[in-house]
């Protein structure tokens, strides 16, 4: 890894989703062991059910319920967390993989701008 001022490394990030991830759905993820693109379909998995099973159907409008117990607000409050973390890393792979696809020819410029 390679620190970079502003920027946080990848790796950095995978492992970060992973430990949020595992605490949001209660069972072990693993995404830092797979390679790249087999790290973004895990973590995309991971996202869809995180969102699908907790954060969907809660009723953002109202703010809070004051009928949720500790627990319930605590596995929201994991969940909201690897939900946008999963996005960011998901996004800097999705960045790098295009990145990479143009330096060897797959994407010409006008895909890559688009």
């Amino acid at each position: 890894m390679r620190a970079v001022l502003g920027r946080v490394p990848i790796e950095l990030g995978i492992v970060a989703a992973e430990r949020a991830f595992r605490m949001a759905l209660g069972r072990e993820v693993r995404f830092v062991t797979a390679n790249r693109r087999e790290a973004a379909d895990r973590i995309l998995q991971a996202t869809w059910e995180v969102y699908s099973k907790y954060i969907q159907d809660y009723e953002w409008s109202n703010g809070r319920h004051p009928s949720r117990t500790r627990e319930e607000r605590e596995r929201l409050i994991h969940a909201v967390t690897a939900f946008f973390l999963g996005v960011a890393v998901l996004e800097s792979l999705y960045e790098m993989d295009v990145l990479a696809r143009w330096l060897v020819g797959e994407l010409g410029f006008e895909e890559l701008s688009a």
